[in-house]
C-alpha cells in the first residue's frame, strides 16, 4: 500500500456561516493523505501513481469556492479527489481554521474527515 501525503497546504478563504467571516476570510491549512495499492511493477510512470499536483488542484479549487461548512468543503474535497482518483483505498483530509471569530479563544479549529473504499 502507498500513501501520498500533501501537508500544510495553506489558504486564505471565506468559509464559513458568519458574514463576518465571508467578508473578512481567514487563514486555513489542509492536509490530506491518500493511499492505493500499487501494482506488482515498480512505479516508473505518473500513470502508475495519483498525480499530488492534481490532488493540490482539487483542494485549492474547492478552497477557493466560499462554502458555509468546512464539513461541505472537506466531504466535497474528499468526492472530487476520488472521482479522479477512483484506484484510491482511503482519503484522510483535515481542514483547520486558524484564527476562528471567537472572542477569547486562543487555537485552532478543525474538521477532520476519513473514507475507506473497497
Amino acid at each position: 500500500m502507498f500513501s501520498i501525503e500533501l501537508k500544510n497546504l495553506r489558504f486564505f478563504s471565506a468559509h464559513g456561516i458568519y458574514e463576518e467571516e465571508r467578508v473578512l476570510g481567514n487563514l486555513y491549512c489542509v492536509n490530506c493523505t491518500v493511499a492505493f495499492t500499487e501494482q506488482e511493477r515498480i512505479i516508473e510512470r505518473i500513470e502508475d501513481t495519483v498525480n499530488y499536483q492534481r490532488i493540490f488542484e482539487i483542494i485549492r479549487d474547492r478552497m477557493n469556492n466560499p462554502t458555509p461548512l468546512l464539513e461541505t468543503v472537506c466531504m466535497k474535497i474528499g468526492q472530487d479527489i476520488h472521482q479522479t482518483f477512483p484506484q484510491l483505498k482511503s482519503i484522510h483530509l483535515s481542514i483547520e481554521k486558524e484564527h476562528p471569530p471567537v472572542e477569547g479563544l486562543e487555537g485552532a479549529f478543525c474538521v477532520i474527515w476519513n473514507k475507506e473504499y473497497h
